[in-house]
């Protein structure tokens, strides 16, 4: 599973100034955009956004697939100061 967090399910078209956190599931495809037409729809209400803007698909994975954000930091420091 995964999360995102942005302006969804708002009330008032154009108001974007919030967060919101959505779960998005491995395996599943979402579709966002500026109308709900399905129930996993993940709605922007703002008109730059189009009524079905982009779909994307949650693929699997796997605890082999997880890495510590931390780790990937530390190495990234590493590789552009070449200590490592």
């Amino acid at each position: 599973m995964w999360l995102i967090d942005g302006p969804f399910d708002g009330k008032t078209p154009g108001v974007v100034d919030f967060a919101k956190t959505k779960l998005l599931k491995s395996g599943r495809s979402y579709v966002l955009g500026r109308k709900a037409k399905v129930q996993s729809q993940i709605v922007v209400s703002h008109p730059k956004v189009s009524a079905e803007h982009v779909s994307f698909i949650v693929g699997e994975h796997s605890t082999l697939d997880v890495v510590s954000v931390v780790h990937l930091h530390e190495d990234f420091e590493q590789q552009s100061t070449g200590d490592g």
